[in-house]
């Protein structure tokens, strides 16, 4: 009987490959765990199209049950499959939440670290998001998250439209950086 258990625990678990691209149906949310409502994704896409429109900024936000690796692994391949942000500026983001094992990821292109570093995302995180989270507002954490961002990101919009990166930089390695696995209660 564990066995079977075991099995159906790795079935419900995604890869990278079985996630699609929300772009292809033209939005940024890719909600597999079902924990957005119809209202906080409106709002979210709202938000970041208009930071596509007004910087060149690109984030993705993903929900999944269960992933085949660890949540950052599983950000970084996504981030990197789907090239989100400007290739030139480097300027996306992913916000990854892996709701069974209770984990938040969010992988900034390079672009952006300088705009966006791993302590203010993880103290942002722990003060915006988490507590929605912890309380089972998944949607409402996501776009108390992104909301937080976008307004980070309009403090410096000529850096955000164009990245940190300089020429004569060398290029990103693959991925970018993570806000670290935040433990959701």
């Amino acid at each position: 009987m564990g066995t079977v258990l075991c099995l159906l625990a790795a079935a419900v678990a995604y890869s990278v490959g079985d996630v699609a691209n929300p772009r292809s149906r033209g939005s940024w949310i890719a909600d597999e765990a079902g924990v957005i409502p119809e209202a906080a994704e409106v709002e979210l896409n709202r938000r970041i199209d208009s930071l596509d429109r007004d910087l060149g900024v690109e984030i993705a936000v993903v929900t999944v049950p269960e992933v085949d690796t660890t949540p950052k692994e599983f950000a970084t391949a996504l981030f990197n499959r789907w090239g989100v942000g400007k290739r030139r500026a480097d300027n996306g983001l992913l916000v990854l939440l892996v709701r069974d094992r209770r984990r938040l990821e969010m992988e900034t292109g390079y672009g952006l670290e300088p705009i966006l570093p791993d302590g203010w995302l993880g103290g942002m995180q722990q003060k915006k998001m988490v507590p929605r989270f912890k309380a089972g507002d998944f949607g409402g954490g996501l776009v108390a998250g992104v909301e937080a961002v976008e307004s980070k990101l309009r403090e410096a919009p000529a850096e955000a439209a164009e990245g940190t990166r300089r020429e004569g930089d060398p290029p990103p390695a693959a991925g970018g950086s993570d806000a670290g696995l935040l433990a959701l209660g």
